[in-house]
């Protein structure tokens, strides 16, 4: 629901946000334009690693007042989605290498931004460490006569559209792996967890085709094969990635910097990636207790949140549900911050299209692009609404 009248020197008074709310014409249009202004969709890679990071990401959306959508997709078709509109956000892309291809192809649609640090993830190929240092360790090491006698030859990876998966791909050419009797499997993260925990139940030796931050790391010493060819490309940055044109709609600019302060670690998400496929916990009650008990390294975040003014008094029709009610002091709410910060954001949530200032001051045009080309902080600001 939004404003679509403005009456000056009657009603609310910003300084107390005295409001009185009238019935609503085409209120059930309204409402819903209003709360696709705080309807976030977000996007997560179908794994619980990921899982965990967009569970982090939402908890702290929504205390920042926002509904967050999740959908659950592989990678390629996440920045698909991404590109279409279908999504505003993913959590998160690995950027430069693993997911780079991905985000090219989104821009070549639409301008995206780069937001936050939520940790720093690298592709690895390792070992279990009761596999001999000094007979294996280096990838080159694997074309060993002895060696090649006791390593498992089948390397079981993840899904085709992941970094690791592509890396190893091209790494079984590069280094004449297929020759020498190796295969690399595509398939799910679970096959990939179970083929490793097995050979290591069984004391096999073993290539597992990983990543950290991954749970894996925290219960098994998993050794890294040094890549001399350097085909596992180093550490990427996993960050938010929005399309630029939903976070100017929906975000402010001190909203925007908030969710760019969101820095993690990898240390951090293999703990809650552990929470989930070990401690039976979902994403969301690893995130949450996470964030709850560590509100030190976190309120920082959550503090920067801007509260919306609170008004002193309302006078309500009582003809009106308690919903209709909540969406009316919503759109006098994002009214009143737009005022106290001048964030357009606010005026767009609150101004519907048709929007008419019934005492126009002279000079100023009519419709939403009156007041935020004549917005101005250094007044209380005297108003009224009919909503």
């Amino acid at each position: 629901m939004k404003i679509t009248k403005y009456l000056y020197g009657l009603m609310i008074v910003i300084t107390s946000l005295n409001i009185s709310i009238a019935f609503a014409d085409n209120k059930e249009k309204q409402a819903e334009s209003m709360i696709k202004d705080k309807v976030i969709k977000l996007g997560v890679t179908d794994l619980s690693f990921h899982r965990a990071t967009g569970a982090v990401v939402a908890n702290i959306l929504e205390r920042m007042g926002y509904i967050v959508i999740r959908s659950f997709d592989p990678h390629k078709e996440n920045f698909a989605r991404l590109r279409s509109g279908e999504i505003d956000m993913i959590a998160s892309a690995w950027l430069p290498s693993s997911h780079g291809v991905y985000k090219k192809g989104v821009e070549g649609a639409t301008p995206t931004r780069e937001l936050g640090l939520h940790y720093e993830p690298y592709a690895l190929w390792g070992v279990p460490d009761y596999v001999p240092e000094a007979e294996v360790s280096t990838i080159s090491d694997l074309l060993k006569p002895a060696v090649k006698e006791k390593m498992t030859p089948t390397i079981q990876g993840i899904g085709a559209g992941a970094g690791i998966t592509r890396f190893s791909i091209k790494m079984m050419d590069e280094y004449r792996l297929k020759g020498a009797g190796y295969t690399f499997l595509t398939g799910t993260q679970e096959q990939c967890i179970d083929a490793f925990e097995q050979a290591v139940a069984e004391k096999r030796w073993v290539v597992v085709p990983l990543w950290h931050p991954q749970f894996l790391h925290n219960k098994y010493n998993i050794r890294e094969l040094t890549d001399p060819k350097g085909l596992l490309c180093g550490k990427d940055r996993a960050v938010l990635l929005a399309r630029q044109d939903r976070l100017e709609q929906l975000f402010s600019e001190q909203e925007i910097q908030q969710l760019d302060s969101i820095k993690l670690s990898n240390e951090i998400i293999a703990e809650l990636d552990y929470a989930i496929n070990r401690e039976n916990k979902t994403e969301d009650e690893a995130a949450e207790a996470w964030l709850n008990s560590n509100q030190e390294k976190m309120g920082w975040i959550i503090d920067k949140v801007y509260s919306l003014p609170e008004p002193k008094q309302i006078t309500i029709d009582k003809s009106l549900r308690s919903n209709q009610v909540e969406e009316m002091k919503l759109a006098a709410q994002n009214y009143a911050a737009f005022w106290d910060t001048g964030e357009a954001v606010y005026a767009k949530k609150a101004l519907a299209e048709d929007f008419i200032d019934l005492n126009l001051p002279e000079g100023r045009k009519q419709a939403p692009q009156g007041p935020l080309a004549r917005r101005n902080r250094s007044k209380p600001l005297d108003f009224g609404i009919n909503v």
